[in-house]
């Protein structure tokens, strides 16, 4: 297992039980983030705002991971994402929902970039419509 599969393993236990702090260690104070809805998140600052809102919005998180697979400098991951809506979410793309209780659930995949033990780059790709879709017929 080399560096890059080591600090993402990292990254995915901070983020999995909600440590903000150890989550800001391992991000590059120059990170850029990009998610659905063209988003994009240019520093560390920017980066957690954007993880900090998505936990806002959702809890009870479970990830379970499909692939986790290092090349150089990279990782991806491929997961089936669990979360329950408990708090408003405004997406990129549209209005804000707010809190319907609904458990949903998403495949992602995250593409990291890695850079002496922090990561640098972070694409996140998961289908954006499927999750409004979801919060949409909770509220029906």
């Amino acid at each position: 297992m080399g560096v890059a599969l080591e600090t993402v393993r990292r990254v995915l236990a901070a983020f999995e039980v909600g440590d903000a702090a150890a989550l800001a260690e391992l991000l590059d104070e120059d990170m850029v983030l990009e998610a659905p809805g063209g988003v994009v998140a240019r520093g560390r600052e920017a980066a957690t705002a954007y993880v900090d809102a998505f936990l806002a919005a959702f809890t009870d998180l479970t990830a379970d991971t499909h692939v986790l697979a290092e090349q150089d400098d990279m990782v991806v991951e491929e997961y089936t994402l669990a979360v329950t809506h408990a708090g408003a979410y405004t997406s990129p793309w549209g209005p804000r929902v707010e809190p319907t209780g609904a458990r949903v659930s998403l495949r992602v995949a995250e593409v990291y970039r890695v850079r002496a033990g922090r990561v640098v780059e972070n694409r996140l790709y998961f289908d954006e419509y499927a999750l409004l879709a979801q919060l949409r017929a909770a509220r029906a």
